[in-house]
């Protein structure tokens, strides 16, 4: 009776001896999987804010990231007659209308999600005067993807800050003592 038990247990062994191989093969890939994916995923692809000034569409100055912040405020001076614009853009290209700033305004802020994608994407955007927001409309135009970036133009540009969900981050960028008068901003 047990010889018969005995020949069964023998052959089962024998018919899952390649399955376990496969096993302990796939135990050990998954294993080294989930060391090393977070190690190297997590460096690379933090999303991050990044914006240059620009005088005449040329860069002037460095480039500031900061991958902590979630929303940017510039500070500027608005004189009458001087044309102060603000534009969404995806990719470094423009996806919206451009909105003219309102005559009381002189600083905005524009807020971003990191979103499914794991890229930034535009979510709110205000004019204020000296940080109190303002009445005036400004406005994310929703596209099928979101925009991940924006231009501002206007001279002169007196500062920019980055921000935690509207808590200044400091110091303050001034922009290069030659001048800016372009601030162009894109989530990486």
């Amino acid at each position: 009776m047990y010889k018969k038990y005995i020949a069964v247990s023998e052959s089962l062994a024998t018919m899952l001896r390649p399955a376990a191989g496969v096993l302990l093969l796939v135990t050990v890939m998954f294993g080294t999987i989930f060391l090393v994916a977070p190690l190297s995923a997590s460096a690379s692809t933090t999303p991050k804010g990044c914006f240059v000034f620009t005088e005449n569409n040329q860069v002037v100055g460095t480039r500031h990231c900061n991958a902590k912040a979630n929303d940017i405020e510039a500070d500027f001076t608005h004189v009458a007659g001087i044309t102060c614009v603000l534009q969404f853009t995806l990719g470094g290209k423009p996806v919206s209308t451009p909105q003219n700033c309102p005559p009381k305004a002189n600083d905005f802020e524009v807020s971003w999600i990191v979103s499914p994608t794991g890229s930034l994407a535009m979510s709110t955007c205000s004019w204020t005067r000296g940080g109190v927001t303002l009445k005036a409309p400004c406005s994310i135009t929703p596209t099928p993807i979101p925009p991940n970036g924006f231009n501002f133009s206007i001279q002169p540009i007196k500062a920019v800050f980055w921000s935690i969900n509207g808590g200044l981050i400091k110091p303050l960028i001034l922009p290069p003592s030659t001048g800016a008068n372009n601030i162009e901003f894109r989530g990486t």
